[in-house]
């Protein structure tokens, strides 16, 4: 199996019907293709982890690098993996700004916040964190 983790930027002003398709979307697609993850959005920039087969989860990374609705997407770290971490969900999903950055500082220790300069273990560490607060 395999583990990607990604930051990208919201292209547009995203709003909570657009975040309820998106989610819809990852929710019917990853449960068909047996993917599990994480996103996490901020109000500008999603953080997200997505898990599955390797043939699957590569499929879904060209998908989510053709998806308008984001840009300047950076890979944070790809690995194999024998477990999941997230495989509670289809697709776990927090949006609190708050939480997002109270948890960026305490594990990356940075004032500069900035989601796609985090490490891999880092970015999913903060995952892992806020994935208790759903």
């Amino acid at each position: 199996m395999k583990q990607m983790i990604y930051a990208s930027t919201a292209t547009q002003t995203v709003n909570f019907d657009v975040i309820q398709k998106i989610l819809t979307q990852c929710v019917a697609n990853n449960n068909e293709f047996g993917i599990s993850g994480m996103m996490i959005f901020d109000g500008k920039q999603f953080l997200q982890c997505i898990e599955g087969n390797e043939a699957e989860v590569n499929q879904l990374q060209k998908n989510i690098f053709s998806d308008p609705r984001h840009q300047d997407i950076h890979v944070i770290g790809e690995k194999e993996i024998t477990v999941r971490v997230f495989s509670q969900w289809c697709m776990g999903y927090l949006n609190n700004e708050r939480a997002i950055r109270q948890v960026f500082l305490d594990v990356s220790g940075s004032e500069e916040y900035a989601l796609s300069t985090l490490s891999y273990e880092k970015a999913k560490l903060i995952l892992l964190k806020l994935s208790y607060m759903i």
